[in-house]
């Protein structure tokens, strides 16, 4: 769930003070913007219309970048997939107390770094360790 919210995309209804037919569907409003980018050489601002602000939106990432954004549900998996191999085995050596309280702190701190980046690559990497210690944090249930 908490993936799927910061993976939310906007709609884009407008560009600047053109505002985009009701009538049209996202991939459209998508293609309507990119072309009055593209072939009129204009700039314009997007308007975009969003429940909440999510990284799509804090970040700008609308219409065909928003795969970017959507990809993170698969790195933090990734990493909830490796770090349940991972401490499942140091739990073992080393006992579930101690690899539980690594993972709990570990979590923590990945999950506070990650509300400090600065682009999409640091938050993707930073949301891989939270996955990762998420991971580890799973094999004791």
């Amino acid at each position: 769930m908490y993936m799927h919210v910061i993976a939310a995309s906007p709609d884009i209804i407008g560009c600047g003070t053109i505002i985009f037919n009701e009538t049209l569907g996202q991939r459209e409003a998508c293609e309507h913007y990119e072309s009055i980018i593209k072939f009129e050489n204009h700039s314009c601002e997007p308007i975009l219309k969003y429940q909440f602000r999510s990284v799509a939106v804090e970040w700008s990432y609308f219409c065909s970048e928003t795969v970017k954004v959507k990809n993170l549900v698969s790195f933090q998996m990734f990493g909830t997939i490796v770090g349940g191999i991972l401490f499942g085995q140091l739990s073992d050596l080393f006992g579930r107390r101690k690899t539980m309280i690594v993972c709990i702190a570990m979590t923590a701190l990945s999950g506070i770094l990650s509300s400090f980046a600065a682009n999409l690559f640091m938050f993707a990497i930073s949301r891989t360790f939270v996955g990762f210690f998420v991971g580890g944090n799973s094999m004791y249930y």
